[in-house]
Order: C-alpha cells, then structure tokens, then sequence
C-alpha cells in the first residue's frame, strides 16, 4: 500500500478505536502506539515550454487540441473531457 493508503488507515482505526473508549468498549487506544509512514512528497518535475511545445507537435491531431487545451488552462481530463 502506498503511504497515504497506510496514513488513512491508521487515522480510520485511530478514530474507531477512540469512539470505542469514549463508549467505554475499550481501555486503551492501540493504534496511538503506531507509528504511521511519515509522508513524503516527491520533487515535482515541471516541463519547460519548449517540451510542452514539442510534445503537442508530435501527437495526432483531434489529441494535440486537448493537449494544448490542458497546457494552457490546466484543466484535468475529465474536464476536458465533459467539454462540448
């Protein structure tokens, strides 16, 4: 599982187990003792205008439109894809 799964997991069962305390289920909250992944992120790799260019150039042509349409506004896929 990716980092982020394992942290959502553990803030899941955490919580869980805290209600079952405050319901008086339990004594202890187990998952408190857990140490979750530390989070990492990533260095992000921007392309330069130049590769943005050339990958446009180098796509068919109903596909360079939306690549541009997407370089330029930024829009997700599924926003370019709901465009009519």
């Amino acid at each position: 599982h990716s980092t982020s799964s394992v942290r959502k997991y553990h803030s899941l069962i955490s919580g869980a187990l805290q209600q079952a305390i405050k319901w008086k289920w339990l004594k202890q909250n187990v998952a408190r003792d857990a140490s979750p992944p530390k989070e990492v992120n990533p260095e992000m790799i921007v392309p330069t205008i130049d590769e943005v260019k050339l990958l446009v150039k180098s796509l068919p042509v109903p596909v360079n439109e939306f690549a541009a349409l997407a370089a330029i506004t930024g829009a997700r896929r599924g926003e370019l894809c709901a465009l009519t």
